[in-house]
């Protein structure tokens, strides 16, 4: 991530720096940029990066109208886009070693028609890895996401609205929290899903109910959140709640996930049954 986020900035002040004070060469830094990002960001783009609406102001702020990529999940390439970017921080500003402040806003899958995601992203350009990233989920469906994993989410959907921010030390460290929430109506989620709770309910009458769900395919919920926070790398703070009327199930799971460094979010994948590995 660091690298990726490294190589993206170093474009940027690229492009910026040869059309500084010239914005009659937009179209010459919108094709170098597309070019740095698509080499740079190869093993996670496969080259399907494409940028439109290219400007680079008289101050050296960088804004983009739209772009356009294929991220290479291992279910195969999942599209996306992103409307609107802006490099708030001008390039002379950035060469200085000030914070590269850059903006966002819908970024969500490919034709969506849901809001998406808008973000506010800080890097110190000159630090070893150091960023924060504030986001705020505006609107996605469930529905459009199952392609990034058709086997648990395919049949999922709903409403997906919330908030994270995460931060990046010099020394590696992060800190994460997230809030998100699926509103009423609510949707169906795959009834699998709740199996891989079942270790972290101690109530019988809970794993009763479970039971009864696991027979289906999908199931309904009137409404769920999800909060997660990591302060320590070694553990994630969950706090999951879901109402599912048809079985009288109101869940409110809160839990302390012992976790390794480096598979912290995969872990966690698992125990939300986001994720499934074959015995």
């Amino acid at each position: 991530m660091k690298k990726s986020v490294s190589l993206i900035l170093a474009a940027i002040v690229v492009a910026a720096g040869l059309t500084y004070g010239w914005h009659k060469r937009d179209a010459f830094a919108g094709r170098l940029l597309e070019a740095g990002l698509n080499t740079s960001l190869k093993e996670i783009f496969a080259g399907s990066i494409h940028l439109s609406g290219v400007h680079v102001s008289r101050r050296g702020q960088l804004g983009i109208a739209k772009i356009e990529a294929a991220w290479q999940t291992p279910n195969g390439p999942f599209p996306l886009e992103l409307e609107s970017l802006l490099s708030e921080t001008p390039v002379r500003d950035i060469l200085s070693r000030k914070p590269a402040v850059i903006t966002f806003k819908r970024l969500k899958p490919l034709h969506s028609s849901h809001s998406g995601v808008r973000g506010r992203v800080t890097v110190w350009p000159f630090s070893k890895g150091r960023c924060e990233a504030e986001l705020e989920v505006e609107g996605l469906g469930l529905e459009e996401l199952a392609g990034l994993e058709p086997v648990n989410l395919g049949g999922s959907s709903g409403l997906l609205a919330g908030k994270a921010v995460i931060k990046i030390g010099e020394d590696g460290g992060e800190e994460v929290h997230v809030e998100l929430a699926s509103p009423e109506p609510g949707g169906r989620i795959q009834a699998r899903f709740f199996d891989a709770l079942k270790p972290y309910l101690p109530q019988a009458n809970y794993k009763n109910i479970l039971k009864r769900i696991s027979k289906n395919d999908t199931v309904a919920y009137k409404h769920a959140t999800l909060n997660l926070g990591r302060t320590d790398p070694r553990k994630i703070n969950l706090l999951f709640k879901i109402l599912v009327p048809d079985y009288n199930l109101d869940l409110n799971l809160n839990v302390e996930v012992r976790v390794e460094e480096e598979n912290a979010y995969f872990q966690i994948a698992q125990v939300m049954g986001w994720v499934r590995t074959e015995p």
